[in-house]
Order: structure tokens, then sequence, then C-alpha cells
């Protein structure tokens, strides 16, 4: 599909307004895949969120220990404001829409 847009872009017009076009398109082309890819990543989590619940306190006793002091309480606080009794989703129950959240764990 970008070969042929390019082909096309190349044959009808010349100059600084086909690259930017070409960008343009390139980048919409990429949304989809980015999307994809983003959805199939928090598939992921949320199938195997028992055992990673189970397995980061154990980072603790590893050489990771600084990582995990520094990055745990930050994480726990956006969790916090994500989560089931978070602000953000407050927000949108207020404005009657429901959030998909992740419960597997609950």
């Amino acid at each position: 599909m970008a070969k042929l847009v390019r082909q096309h872009l190349e044959s009808t017009s010349s100059g600084v307004g086909s690259s930017q076009i070409e960008r343009i398109i390139t980048t919409l082309m990429r949304i989809p895949l980015d999307l994809g890819t983003a959805l199939l990543l928090s598939f992921f989590i949320c199938i195997d969120f028992p055992a990673l619940r189970r397995a980061a306190p154990l980072l603790r006793d590893t050489w990771l220990r600084d990582a995990y002091d520094e990055m745990a309480p930050a994480l726990s606080s956006l969790g916090q404001l994500t989560g089931s009794g978070g602000v953000l989703v407050r927000c949108f129950v207020s404005r009657g829409c429901q959030p998909t959240v992740c419960t597997a764990s609950q």
C-alpha cells in the first residue's frame, strides 16, 4: 500500500508537499499496528496479572532492589489513580462512561 501511494505521489507531484504527504500517510498507516501491539501487550499482562502480582515483591530480594524501592511507590500511586477506586474511574463514572478495567485478580 505504501509503495503504491509513493508511486502515485511521485508521478503526480514533486517538491516539498509530496514528502510531507508521504510522512502523513506513513504515520497514519502505523496507527493500527501501534494500537494492535499495545492491546496485545495489555491482554498478555491481564492474563498473567496474578503471577505478576506475586512475583513483583520478590524483586526486592534481587540486585534490582534499588530500582524496586524507587519504582514501587510511584507505580502504586499510579494504580490508585487509575484503578477501580481511582480518580480517573470516578471521573468516567460521573460522566456516564464505564471504562474497561482488567480485574483478573479481584
